[in-house]
């Protein structure tokens, strides 16, 4: 069977990736690679929300605008999202799409378990759940190579814990504007899912 080959779509290349003066550029985060070094990944998260709406909170400090002149380059990016797990983005002045998982640990849980608990004895028993960030990370780290061999078109990376809920571990995948199929797109989603579930 001949695979689904996604149509080629020219990338919504802002200018202001230029950095020109009172230009709006795409925040820096320190990530790290599938090849374990540490780098910079310049995105602007949340665009939207994960059901394709509009996120203008703090909308002075993204690039909003393009998506707001342009709805067919929203519809389209919209069409693209897949699950509750993808966000509109800009990275590196393109506009895309980004997977997001989260991964609890006991660090990331211990104040949130404690509060539910109702005695010493069951929270004991809800942190066996968890496992430790530093365990977590290793795995994380070992399944990032996995899956950027499955995904070579996409950008991969673990983002800094603070930037997500309850500072846990997560994990980050870039994809441009039309990059990947349908079909490939449930496929890295469902990739994403497994990890996410220990599988």
């Amino acid at each position: 069977m001949q695979a689904n080959i996604a149509t080629p779509v020219q990338p919504h290349v802002a200018a202001s990736v230029a950095a020109g003066p009172g230009s709006m550029v795409d925040p820096s985060f320190q990530v790290i690679l599938p090849s374990g070094e540490s780098s910079t990944w310049n995105i602007s998260q949340n665009l939207t929300d994960r059901w394709g709406e509009i996120n203008d909170y703090r909308a002075e400090h993204k690039p909003l605008q393009p998506l707001l002149e342009d709805p067919s380059l929203l519809e389209r990016l919209v069409e693209q999202m897949w699950d509750e797990m993808t966000f509109v983005v800009r990275k590196d002045g393109q506009y895309g799409l980004l997977f997001e998982a989260e991964f609890c640990t006991k660090e990331s849980e211990e104040d949130i378990v404690r509060g539910c608990a109702k005695d010493d004895q069951e929270f004991q028993s809800e942190m066996q759940n968890y496992l430790p960030e530093s365990d977590m990370l290793q795995f994380l780290k070992s399944r990032l190579v996995q899956i950027a061999a499955d995904f070579p078109s996409v950008q991969f990376c673990l983002p800094p814990k603070e930037e997500m809920v309850e500072h846990r571990l997560g994990l980050w995948a870039f994809i441009g504007d039309n990059q990947l199929t349908e079909d490939d797109r449930e496929r890295l989603g469902r990739a994403i899912l497994d990890i996410q579930f220990g599988k």
